[in-house]
């Protein structure tokens, strides 16, 4: 009921609202499911069960989430904008400034804008501006290769302890391809330590080029400083990794990059950057 008051039959307003409360009934229906479960025993005896109604609310719960997802892919009305615009937004053909919004916020980190877009297919696509470019693109293909060899292994089979290199090498047409080739070496050791013959060690580096036809692009439409010069070809991550074996269903696997050109793809040249993070993964 709030939500039809608040957003009305608007599809985009009201789906927002209504996921917060469809995530609400499912914490709720929680408590039941668990008391299902909980209650298998009593049922195989003859002294009633919830399930029913536990597993009924999670089924219109999926059907809900079904329908809307699929109503996602359906044109609707787009919400019509109310109020006066600020003064910043750069003019498509000149670059000149349109009009500017302010933002009090502040933070030692690269901020980025998110937002939502609307594609209508059914309308004419403009003809390309770039000369020889067309407005489709027949097909899409890659290839790829991969490589794998052990070099060395204890004289213990039995342990498992041993060190591999691996290789890969990815190609992609210009075309389509927002990277043209992607390179990867690297060394993984198995058991590096004595004791701990499930750990793997890694230690690698990946290399990823930018469609120079991208960078062409935003040099023709944004004019930076230097030129095609002045962007990075491509970005460059050097990795070091420890996987551990805590159970045999439980892997934990810290790593720490560090990455050359990190703006590549953002068409920026940045200073070198160090990412450190962890993976879990779970066999269940």
């Amino acid at each position: 009921m709030w939500a039809l008051w608040d957003a009305g039959l608007v599809f985009w307003p009201l789906v927002s609202r209504l996921m917060a409360v469809g995530a609400s009934a499912v914490a709720f229906s929680m408590p039941a499911l668990r008391a299902a479960r909980g209650q298998a025993l009593r049922a195989a005896r003859g002294q009633g069960s919830n399930k029913a109604g536990a597993f009924g609310l999670g089924a219109v719960l999926a059907l809900g989430c079904a329908a809307t997802f699929a109503a996602m892919f359906t044109p609707h009305s787009p919400v019509p904008f109310s109020g006066e615009p600020a003064n910043f937004v750069p003019d498509a053909d000149t670059g000149t400034q349109k009009w500017k919004r302010p933002i009090n916020a502040h933070a030692q980190v690269w901020m980025r804008c998110r937002g939502l877009a609307y594609f209508d297919a059914r309308a004419p696509i403009p003809a390309p501006s770039v000369p020889g470019s067309t407005q489709k693109v027949g097909g899409r293909f890659g290839f790829y290769a991969l490589a794998q060899q052990q070099i060395w292994c204890q004289s213990d089979a039995k342990a498992g302890r041993n060190l591999a290199f691996i290789a890969a090498y990815t190609v992609n047409p210009r075309t389509s391809a927002q990277i043209t080739r992607w390179y990867s070496l690297g060394l993984v050791q198995t058991g590096a330590f004595a004791g701990r013959d499930r750990d793997t060690l890694g230690l690698g580096v990946v290399n990823a080029v930018l469609n120079p036809r991208l960078r062409r692009a935003y040099v023709e439409d944004y004019a930076p400083e230097g030129g095609m010069a002045a962007l990075p070809q491509g970005e460059t991550a050097i990795e070091l990794s420890y996987a551990v074996q805590l159970k045999p269903w439980l892997i934990v696997r810290p790593d720490v990059q560090y990455i050359v050109d990190p703006g590549a793809f953002s068409y920026a040249l940045r200073g070198d950057a160090v990412a450190a993070g962890a993976q879990v993964k779970m066999q269940i």
